[in-house]
């Protein structure tokens, strides 16, 4: 459809005018004929009025004139003394008759409603109206005895002769003629009295009618300026609406996709040419007004792949096409894939609007391809760099504390060496973490676990390393405590140790504490947890804030900046109010330095982004806000599931609490990193064997009982998992032993599949012996099977 051109749109707005002018004049018209309908009315009410005045009075008085004829008559026909007609039916003269017919005739007319209703408002009306009855009586009574009725039977009590007659029709004009004067007098003074009641009351509806024509006028014209105006505006409006169907047919028109719009009926209504031509088959394509099913029905003969059934086809094609909101791929088949978006309503029907996605599902593919061939190239190399990596870092950290007091600058030369080895490893780490998230890898492994449990060894793994770089570590669990939850312990730890390892980093003096908040359950028992991160370093930038959750993003300036002073931030609403800060153990023993010497390493400004992705999958968020007085908050919150608390399963006895007189079997096919954990477990005083094999390794275990048996996954001859199905299944020797596997690359598949082996937790290598003290000391408790880092 064309844009209205510019003389039309001048006509558009002129044209209300002569429309305005027609009004007027229409208006004049009714005006003048109003006008002559009032002056026809008002000649009417006066001669009505003339009549009403006169009428009631002259029949009264016209009544008084014929009873006195009929006495004149009377005394006529007594003077003449002539015989009576012998055909008469009464001896009365015909004069005479007459004249008391036409009285009859009189005297009924006094009898109608409206000159009783007359003589009834009138003075003494009711007594009037008493006599006129009587009268009427009277004259009722001697008509019976004249019998001058033509037809009538004879009267009963007839008059014996004439001159009686006529002496009782004198005798009534005589009774009655006082009382019929006195009537018309009263009526006709009473009329007196009402004509300028009737004027007045002539004249003021005379008035009223005045006014109504010129309320009439001015709504009138009202009303037509109001119908003009409305006019120009529905005028205007359809000019605005035209030109915008206009700019939307030419959208329409110049859309790559195909946009068609159906009635309710799902008939085909409008659409562009694109949308035709992806429905096109031999030269046949979509016609206005059929259905989706009448159009695939008539192109399925015309389709290889429909032959011999049809109708199925059509059907199957047709159902993507109707009102039901739905976005599917459809594939076509000359191998063309169409993305149909269907069921958007629009006014009277709706609206579906069809891409051809074939590019961009060929693109999407060869990127997925190229993620996953990554995903597996990372762990790859990341499972053939670990091994090293955790022999190097093992070996320096024996060289370093196996030194006595010798030359410092080779001391410092191999504490630098060390911090570079772990500063390669926690780079290393990141990447494999974030390429298990982002190729979709990474997935959630929900357990039971205690709320408390889990924050409270965080913070005593902080406590430590906060203490190591003079700052005070404060921690306020008590909203967890007897809170058992259902949720993946692991990947909540690892975002917690993240935000609380940056807050180390960063902070040069102050503190750094750690709030955890949690909701009650909701209707479905799922509760929210919100934790905090509150430090006094430097802050983070405004023009930094947007940019630190998205990956290989860093702010080196925040170390260099002073902290500022502490301030306590309120806690949200609608969630339980927790107790003063408490500051948990100064230190753990049994910690290595080099745990604290790594905080302050720098990465590759990927854990925050690691930690977003990983609580959207938990139903969370992670977000950032100065501190009052400076410094950051860190929060993030996530979805749990309300959890009951188990019963407590015994546990074997261990040995010995720290590795004095623990007695470990190492089984590790590598020998350099076999040589190195061994020295690393004779120096934190465990009495440790070493297989590196999978059946030595099983003869060994089932041949003693160890305290610990720490199992690599990848042995020559067979898996960790072999080796942990053996032990558990032997009827002695190491079957209740604690089982610990080594992996160099602990992802989810690796998780899944030594879960149900009978195997107790998790390691990644490089192993620090620390974490095997932190499970001798009472981590048997806790749930199995975690990874730890």
């Amino acid at each position: 459809m064309r844009s209205p051109s510019a003389r039309a749109r001048r006509w558009l707005d002129w044209l209300p005018f002569p429309v305005a002018a027609a009004a007027v004049a229409i208006f004049g018209v009714m005006v003048w004929s109003a006008s002559v309908d009032f002056r026809a009315t008002r000649e009417l009410e006066e001669s009505r009025a003339a009549i009403v005045e006169g009428a009631v009075s002259w029949l009264a008085h016209q009544t008084e004139i014929e009873m006195l004829r009929l006495a004149d008559r009377i005394a006529q026909a007594r003077a003449a003394g002539a015989a009576p007609d012998a055909s008469a039916p009464s001896p009365i003269p015909d004069a005479v008759a007459l004249q008391y017919d036409i009285l009859w005739s009189r005297l009924d007319l006094l009898t109608t409603e409206s000159f009783s209703a007359r003589v009834q408002v009138a003075r003494d009306g009711p007594a009037h109206l008493r006599r006129l009855a009587a009268m009427i009586e009277a004259l009722e009574a001697l008509d019976a005895r004249l019998g001058l009725v033509p037809g009538a039977p004879p009267p009963e009590d007839p008059f014996p002769h004439a001159d009686a007659a006529l002496e009782a029709m004198l005798g009534f004009v005589r009774a009655w003629e006082e009382p019929l004067r006195r009537m018309g007098r009263a009526v006709y003074d009473d009329e007196l009295r009402l004509r300028p009641q009737l004027f007045q009351a002539l004249s003021e509806l005379r008035e009223r009618q005045r006014r109504q024509q010129i309320r009439f006028a001015v709504l009138a014209l009202a009303s037509g300026l109001a119908a003009a105006l409305a006019l120009r505006f529905v005028l205007r409006l359809a000019s605005r609406l035209l030109a915008a169907r206009a700019r939307f047919d030419a959208a329409l028109g110049a859309s790559a996709n195909g946009v068609a719009f159906f009635d309710e009926a799902g008939r085909l209504q409008q659409c562009n040419e694109g949308f035709r031509a992806l429905h096109a088959v031999e030269g046949m394509t979509w016609a206005e007004g059929r259905t989706a099913r009448e159009h695939f029905a008539a192109l399925a003969p015309h389709v290889p792949d429909a032959t011999g059934r049809e109708s199925q086809w059509a059907e199957a094609e047709a159902a993507l096409y109707g009102p039901a909101r739905e976005r599917r791929l459809q594939v076509r088949a000359d191998g063309r894939k169409l993305l149909v978006d269907s069921g958007r309503p629009t006014e009277g029907g709706y609206m579906i609007a069809v891409a051809d996605v074939t590019d961009l599902v060929a693109a999407r593919d060869k990127a997925e391809a190229l993620s996953a061939e990554r995903s597996e190239m990372l762990a790859v190399i990341g499972h053939e760099l670990r091994t090293p990596i955790a022999a190097l870092i093992g070996a320096l950290e024996l060289a370093d504390e196996g030194e006595g007091p010798g030359d410092p600058v080779r001391r410092r030369h191999l504490s630098n060496a060390r911090q570079a080895a772990e500063v390669i490893a926690t780079m290393s780490e990141d990447v494999f973490e974030f390429a298990a998230v982002t190729g979709g890898t990474l997935e959630s492994k929900p357990q039971d676990f205690d709320l408390h449990d889990l924050f409270d060894a965080v913070c005593v793994a902080t406590a430590p390393r906060a203490e190591a770089r003079g700052l005070a570590f404060q921690a306020d669990l008590s909203a967890l405590r007897g809170a058992w939850v259902r949720a993946d312990r692991v990947r909540l730890r690892q975002v917690a140790e993240n935000l609380l390892t940056n807050a180390l980093k960063f902070t040069r003096r102050g503190h750094v504490a750690l709030r955890a908040y949690l909701s009650e359950p909701d209707g479905e028992g799922r509760r929210r947890l919100l934790v905090e991160v509150e430090d006094t370093g430097p802050g983070v930038p405004p023009e930094a804030r947007a940019l630190i959750f998205e990956p290989f993003r860093q702010h080196w300036g925040a170390a260099r900046r002073r902290a500022g002073a502490a301030a306590e931030a309120d806690a949200p609403r609608g969630w339980t109010s927790p107790a003063p800060l408490l500051a948990p153990p100064a230190a753990a023993p049994g910690r290595s330095p080099s745990a604290e010497r790594r905080t302050a390493t720098r990465g590759l400004g990927l854990g925050l982004a690691i930690c977003r992705r990983i609580l959207a999958g938990m139903g969370g968020e992670i977000e950032h806000r100065p501190r009052p007085g400076g410094g950051s908050i860190f929060w993030f919150s996530a979805l749990v599931a309300q959890a009951r608390r188990p019963a407590r399963r015994p546990r074997p006895a261990l040995a010995a609490l720290e590795g004095a007189g623990a007695s470990v079997l190492l089984v590790e096919d590598d020998p350099l990193l076999a040589e190195v954990t061994l020295a690393q477990l004779a120096r934190a005083g465990f009495a440790a064997d070493h297989a590196d094999t999978a059946a030595g390794a099983a003869a060994m275990g089932t041949a003693r009982a160890y305290d610990l048996v720490l199992l690599d996954l990848q042995l020559p001859d067979g898996t960790g998992a072999d080796v942990a199905r053996a032990l558990r299944a032997a009827p002695g020797g190491s079957r209740d032993s604690l089982v610990v596997a080594l992996t160099a690359y602990a992802d989810e598949e690796v998780v899944a599949e030594v879960r149900a082996q009978g195997i107790d937790h998790i390691l990644t290598k490089p192993l620090a012996p620390d974490r095997i003290a932190a499970i001798l000391r009472g981590r048997a408790g806790a749930a199995p099977q975690e990874a730890l880092p």
